[in-house]
């Protein structure tokens, strides 16, 4: 359910716009003791070309609250007195037609406005002292009230900032965690490349071609530690002279 203040907030967006209208919200009749009486919002019109008037608004969101306020209208007087105009502001099925006093307008708002009253045009009273001061001490109350809201989003959006970049850097450490070891791996496994060229004299990220079945025998050897490489590498010498002394040709390759 919409509240007093959104309804009013679709007014200031879609009917007395910024700029043109200055809003006041909870003004009284006057300040300190002598305030009696408080309008829930009052809206100046600030452009001469389009008049120079001050409405008084009374914003209703349940029935029972506008019952009330129906129910004595008098209410209104200490700052009804001062408007050209006198609205009331609802959300639908709040207040009848025949409800509305005589010196009211009614506007209804669901998501949008519509006037199903026109608020008659008065004939205002000059602004007291009291008026005057009441509405220089609420535009003080609003200037604050709007530049701590100002802050207070200022803030928000550093902390919003501020837990993104909490978030990448606990992406980060959660990377460098699993970095870390791929890291760990990485040197076991360069470890292993430096002991096997120094076992072979190979490098591991070179291509490289044995000479000789007497090399791959050498290499086998030191790769496997089998005692019977030995004694191959062994026949193999020994075929090589029996070969020889049969005066037989051997392809060295």
């Amino acid at each position: 359910m919409a509240t007093a203040q959104e309804i009013m907030d679709v007014l200031r967006e879609k009917l007395w716009t910024d700029g043109a209208h200055a809003w006041m919200y909870e003004v009284a009749n006057a300040t300190g003791g002598r305030a009696s009486r408080y309008a829930d919002a009052l809206v100046c019109s600030c452009w001469p070309s389009r008049g120079l008037w001050l409405a008084g608004i009374e914003a209703k969101v349940s029935r029972s609250d506008w019952t009330r306020e129906r129910d004595m209208p008098e209410k209104s007087a200490p700052i009804q007195k001062y408007c050209r105009y006198w609205w009331l502001v609802t959300t639908p099925n709040i207040a009848r037609p025949e409800e509305i006093p005589e010196l009211w307008g009614h506007i209804e708002v669901n998501g949008k406005h519509r006037i199903l009253k026109q608020a008659p045009e008065l004939k205002p009273e000059p602004p007291t002292i009291d008026l005057v001061a009441s509405i220089v001490r609420n535009t003080a109350k609003t200037s604050e009230f709007t530049i701590q809201q100002r802050a207070n989003k200022m803030i928000e959006v550093e902390r919003a900032h501020l837990r993104e970049q909490q978030e990448k850097l606990d992406t980060i450490n959660r990377e460098l965690g699993s970095s870390s070891k791929l890291i760990d791996r990485y040197r076991e496994l360069k470890e292993n490349c430096e002991k096997f060229h120094r076992e072979t004299g190979l490098e591991i990220d070179r291509g490289y071609s044995l000479d000789t079945s007497i090399e791959t025998i050498k290499l086998a050897q030191k790769l496997t530690g089998f005692n019977g490489v030995a004694r191959l590498r062994k026949r193999l010498i020994e075929m090589h002279n029996e070969l020889a002394e049969l005066d037989v040709e051997t392809d060295p390759s």
